[in-house]
């Protein structure tokens, strides 16, 4: 019986020993990686519309030049946009005042004008009115004025939508006058 529980005590020791060895190696094969973090946040556009000089029932005088200043900025840390100027114009404004829109605006519809805006890291501003002047026509007589039977108004209204997603302005134009519903 001795002999017995030597070969006994010999095989389990050995057991033992296999088992040690594969749940050490085990161990050793085992592995972990570093975490890798994905973080989002919030995207956004903002803009302003300024104009230091707003004229408020201003006399026009055949051949005056006045300062008409409309300025959009597109604010820091904007994302990459569609940025759109609508201008409106009452009745025989063309026919008394003139003035051109300043470079870089592409005519998209009839008053709409768009342009397109990297994301930037600063304010950056985009002038409307190039030389901020609107001129009143030199043509027209005294009674062609006394004629008017309203003021005159030229309006401005801003409007940015995401780059991303839109293909053409005209798509982001539609989507930017959902805005106004």
């Amino acid at each position: 019986m001795k002999k017995f529980y030597k070969v006994l005590t010999i095989a389990l020791c050995a057991a033992m020993l296999v088992a040690g060895s594969i749940a050490g190696t085990l161990a050793y094969l085992s592995m972990k990686t570093d975490t890798k973090a994905n973080t989002f946040t919030a995207g956004d556009i903002n803009i302003e519309l300024g104009q230091e000089n707003e004229l408020n029932a201003s006399k026009m005088v055949p051949g005056k030049t006045y300062t008409v200043d409309p300025v959009v900025t597109v604010k820091a840390n904007s994302e990459d946009c569609w940025l759109f100027i609508k201008i409106e114009k009452t009745a025989d404004f063309d026919e008394f005042l003139n003035y051109t829109v300043d470079d870089g605006w592409t005519l998209l519809e009839a008053g709409v004008y768009y342009r397109e805006v990297g994301a930037t890291a600063t304010d950056t501003d985009f002038a409307v009115i190039k030389g901020n002047t609107v001129t009143a026509n030199a043509n027209r007589t005294k009674g062609e004025y006394d004629a008017l039977s309203a003021n005159l108004d030229l309006k401005f209204t801003a409007y940015a939508v995401q780059f991303f997603g839109f293909d053409t302005a005209a798509d982001a134009w539609t989507e930017a006058q959902e805005l106004d519903s």
